[in-house]
């Protein structure tokens, strides 16, 4: 598919924060045809707010205000800037701290050591009230959720999600076609990228290994990958480039590059009554 072929680009991994300026983002998508980004906090802007990792109502209070800056940006940005329109996504946290999320399109799951553990229990028992709470708030207002944990955290999340609610499941995005959870081929041996609601996007997998993309294509299609730059650490247009080198047809290269990614945020917008997206 010829660049110039493409009209919309969503890209859906995105690092914006006190370290990640949005106006150098802008700058780095200027000459290109991305138009939207999925934008969260970085993980070293969440765990360093306040007082680091401890959960006080000191910190609790600094990861808000890292949480609105995304918010507030994307509020501003979509009002203002015809080039481009932000999905703020909030950076969950161990506390499950529910407040304003329902003006979020999504929530962002990450953790590595040393961050805190979720209060997430992998035996008999129960997970906790607030866990349940915020899963069903994902549920009803159909909000995706980007999932990068250890692999055996993320193994039970898929386990757990698969039986919050009636109907259909919560959308999972797990980033870096796996390799940020430790490994693509484990997922794959697990059957967690057959699953209908498992998504994953390309930040990072690009610099790992164009051949692992190119195999999840081959056995699972692009109905449910995401393109996406990984910013700061990736530059935009060098890796929109690499999913053009793949040579897929212009159905593939168009539900890569927006249509899979607008069809989760359209959901989120179906739930609350708000306006949707249609790049076909």
């Amino acid at each position: 598919m010829a660049k110039d072929n493409i009209d919309y680009v969503v890209d859906a991994h995105v690092h914006i924060g006190n370290r990640q300026n949005y106006k150098r983002y802008l700058k780095e998508i200027k000459n290109t045809k991305i138009n939207s980004a999925v934008i969260f906090p970085h993980s070293s802007d969440i765990s360093q707010a306040g007082r680091g990792l401890i959960n006080d109502d000191f910190s609790r209070k600094a990861r808000e205000r890292v949480n609105e800056y995304v918010l507030s940006l994307a509020d501003n940005v979509n009002k203002t800037s015809k080039k481009i329109y932000f999905f703020p996504f909030n950076f969950i946290w161990p506390d499950f701290d529910r407040e304003k999320l329902n003006r979020y399109d999504g929530v962002k799951w990450h953790r590595h050591d040393p961050a805190p553990k979720y209060n997430l229990d992998k035996g008999e028992a129960q997970p906790s009230i607030a866990f349940n709470k915020l899963f069903e708030h994902l549920n009803n207002d159909k909000m995706p959720i980007i999932i990068e944990d250890d692999f055996e955290n993320v193994k039970t999340l898929i386990k757990i999600i698969d039986t919050v609610g009636p109907g259909e499941k919560i959308n999972v995005i797990i980033p870096h076609l796996g390799f940020g959870t430790q490994s693509y081929e484990k997922l794959k041996n697990a059957v967690i990228w057959e699953k209908p609601n498992v998504y994953t996007d390309t930040s990072y997998a690009s610099k790992v290994s164009l051949k692992a993309i190119q195999d999840y294509i081959k056995n699972y299609g692009y109905q449910k990958l995401l393109f996406g730059s990984d910013f700061p650490f990736a530059h935009p247009q060098e890796e929109l480039e690499k999913i053009l080198s793949l040579g897929l047809n212009d159905k593939g290269i168009k539900a890569i590059t927006h249509n899979n990614i607008l069809k989760l945020m359209d959901n989120v917008r179906n739930s609350k009554n708000q306006p949707t997206n249609n790049h076909s």
